[in-house]
């Protein structure tokens, strides 16, 4: 059983996903994760975004459900990449 914090957690994962599922397809392609981070601008390139989105896609689908996305919201790997990725931005805005 899920405590009050890992509740709000997957249910703030699961916000996110279907706010950046564009078409509605019950997936998000790399495209639409691109999408969601300029929307939030921050400012990070496509193939940062292949990356993090390949870290997960272990079958190159090309896609991520609902349970890929949680696995990629919860990668360690994916999340050091993530916080390398915010460093530099925030370094080069600080130029």
């Amino acid at each position: 059983m899920l405590d009050r914090d890992q509740l709000k957690t997957q249910y703030d994962t699961e916000n996110v996903f279907f706010k950046f599922d564009e078409d509605c397809s019950g997936t998000l392609e790399a495209r639409e994760i691109f999408s969601m981070f300029e929307a939030n601008d921050i400012e990070v390139s496509f193939d940062a975004i292949k990356e993090l989105f390949d870290m997960v896609d272990k079958n190159r689908t090309g896609k991520l459900d609902i349970t890929k996305f949680k696995s990629l919201a919860n990668n360690s790997k994916a999340k050091h990449t993530f916080n390398q990725l915010i460093k530099k931005i925030r370094k080069e805005r600080h130029r």
